[in-house]
C-alpha cells in the first residue's frame, strides 16, 4: 500500500510500505493517472494475473476529513450486503432472487448493481460505465454491454471511453522520469497548506477532538430555523456547550433519512458503536428556547435538572433559635450526705485526742 504525502500543482510524492523511508516523487499528471488506474492517453494500466490474463491494476481511494460525523443511529440499522460471511451468526439481508433481474443502487448513490437470481452480475456507474463483476459481485474493470436498460441517474454514453488493450511486452506500467532523486532528503520536513511548518504545528493541524462522550443535538430545517436554534444554543452555559455535538442539515440532506431524523431538534445520547438512544425531539412548529432547554434537561440530559426549590408554606412563622439550656448542676443524693457526715465525725475525734 502507498500513501500520498505531498501534492501540489506540479509534483506529488508517495511512500510505499515496501520501501520505508524512501519518497517516490513524480509529476502530478503521473500520480493522478496511477491513482485513477487510467493512463493519460485513456488506456488502462494492465498486469498479468496468475492465469496469464490481462487485468486492470491501479486505482485508489482517498480519505478527506471535511466535518464532524453525523449523529448516531437511534437503533441498530439494517444493512444489506452480498456474498458476505455469517461468522458472527447474523447473516445480512440479500435482494430477492428474480429471473427478470433488476438494478439496485449502492449505498453511495453513484453505483448500481444488476441482480439476477440472487447474484450481482454487472455494475453500472453514474458516468455511464458498465462492467462485469467477479464472484463476489464487485466490478472488475472489464466493460460489457448493459444487461438491461440503465437505471435513472446513469448517463447512457460516455464522452471518453477507456480502451482496455493488452499491453505490449515493452510497455512500462510506470512512465520513466517519475523519480526526482535530488528531491529526496535525509531530514524530516513538514508542510501545512503548502507552507513549511514545525513538527508541533503539523501535529496540531491534524489532531482530532475526542467527542465520543458528547450528546448529539441535531437541527433539521431551513436556514432561518437553523440560525435561530444555533443562536439559542450559543446562550447556553459553557459547561453545557462543551458536552454537546451540534450538527444541522436541510430536510433534503441524505443524513436526515439515513439516521432517522425529523424536521426540528433531536437529542441523542453519546454514541456507542454508532448507536445512541434518542431522548426526544422538538418539531419545528413547537420550537422555542424554553422547549430546547427542556429537551436538554430530559432524563438527565446534558443540561441536567435543577435542584428542587422548597417554598415555605403560606403564613408560616419563621422559627427562632431555641435558647441554650443552662448547664446541669451536680445533684447530691442521700448517700453522699451520710459519707460527708462520717468523715467530719472521724476528723473531730482524731483532733480531740
Amino acid at each position: 500500500m502507498v500513501n500520498l504525502v505531498h501534492l501540489d500543482d506540479h509534483t506529488a510524492a508517495i511512500l510505499d510500505n515496501n520501501f520505508p523511508g524512501t519518497w517516490l516523487w513524480m509529476s502530478r499528471t503521473d500520480f493522478l493517472a496511477r491513482w485513477r488506474g487510467v493512463r493519460p492517453d485513456g488506456r488502462a494500466f494492465l498486469a498479468r494475473d496468475g492465469r496469464g490474463r490481462a487485468v486492470p491494476i491501479g486505482g485508489g481511494w482517498a480519505i478527506v476529513l471535511l466535518h464532524s460525523p453525523p449523529p448516531p443511529y437511534p437503533d441498530e440499522p439494517v444493512a444489506i450486503f452480498a456474498e458476505q460471511d455469517c461468522s458472527s451468526g447474523r447473516c445480512p439481508l440479500q435482494p430477492p432472487a428474480t429471473n427478470a433481474g433488476q438494478w439496485l443502487p449502492n449505498a453511495n448513490g453513484r453505483e448500481w448493481g444488476f441482480w439476477l437470481n440472487g447474484r450481482c452480475i454487472a455494475a453500472a456507474f453514474a458516468d455511464g460505465r458498465v462492467e462485469s463483476t467477479d464472484e463476489r459481485g464487485i466490478a472488475n474493470g472489464v466493460p460489457i454491454p448493459p444487461p438491461a436498460p440503465l437505471p435513472a441517474g446513469v448517463t447512457s454514453t460516455r464522452t471518453r471511453p477507456v480502451r482496455v488493450e493488452p499491453p505490449a511486452q515493452s510497455d512500462d506500467p510506470f512512465p520513466p522520469g517519475g523519480v526526482i532523486p535530488e528531491r529526496l532528503t535525509t531530514g524530516t520536513r513538514y508542510w501545512r497548506n503548502g507552507e513549511p511548518c514545525t513538527r508541533e504545528e503539523a501535529h496540531t493541524a491534524i489532531s482530532l477532538a475526542d467527542d465520543s462522550e458528547r450528546w448529539n443535538l441535531t437541527i433539521v430545517g431551513d436556514s432561518s430555523f437553523i440560525r435561530k436554534v444555533r443562536a439559542d444554543i450559543a446562550r447556553l452555559p459553557a459547561s453545557v456547550l462543551s458536552r454537546l455535538h451540534v450538527q444541522s442539515y436541510s430536510p433534503n440532506d441524505w443524513q436526515v433519512s439515513q439516521f432517522k431524523l425529523i424536521p426540528g431538534v433531536t437529542l441523542r445520547k453519546p454514541a456507542r458503536d454508532r448507536i445512541g438512544a434518542e431522548l426526544g425531539t422538538v418539531p419545528v412548529g413547537d420550537y422555542s428556547e424554553a422547549r430546547l432547554r427542556e429537551l436538554l434537561a430530559t432524563n438527565g440530559g446534558p443540561l441536567g435538572k435543577p435542584p428542587p426549590v422548597v417554598e415555605p408554606s403560606p403564613g408560616a412563622e419563621p422559627s427562632s433559635p431555641r435558647p441554650a439550656e443552662p448547664a446541669a448542676r451536680p445533684v447530691w443524693n442521700a448517700g453522699g450526705f451520710v459519707l460527708l457526715a462520717a468523715l467530719t465525725t472521724l476528723v473531730f475525734l482524731i483532733l480531740r485526742r
